[in-house]
């Protein structure tokens, strides 16, 4: 499934870029199974000029740590209105003076954990190798 995808996703982002691919898992399950006379004789069936052979060289895991935290907001005192301040009698009552609000936001902390691949690729051309 892994290997679908990863060309797939190759063979994508090549087309954006106007290049015409081929996924090899069509046409090959087991990519140990294969010899390069079979390889290069079925990619030539399909019309292709050149092969682009991937393999993973190295992996890593990674592990990013979010702390969590408060964040909020609190106005000002209420002066006739939001950014404003009405002429006297601004104050109109002690309940329009203190009616303030504190906003408080709480993020959980979270541990995601990713596995990093490097891959290596190299093409050739069918003709001259």
């Amino acid at each position: 499934m892994n290997r679908r995808v990863f060309e797939d996703s190759f063979s994508n982002h090549l087309f954006s870029m106007g290049v015409s691919t081929e996924s090899s898992y069509r046409d090959i399950l087991n990519s140990s199974e294969v010899d390069k006379q079979t390889l290069a004789q079925k990619m030539a069936e399909k019309g292709c000029d050149s092969v682009l052979l991937t393999r993973l060289i190295g992996q890593r895991k990674e592990t990013v740590i979010t702390h969590g935290g408060y964040s909020g907001y609190v106005p000002g005192p209420y002066y006739g209105g939001r950014g404003r301040y009405a002429r006297p009698p601004y104050y109109k009552s002690w309940g329009s003076y203190y009616g303030r609000r504190h906003d408080v936001f709480y993020t959980s902390p979270s541990e995601n954990e990713f596995i990093i691949l490097t891959v290596e690729s190299v093409m050739y051309d069918l003709r001259t190798e």
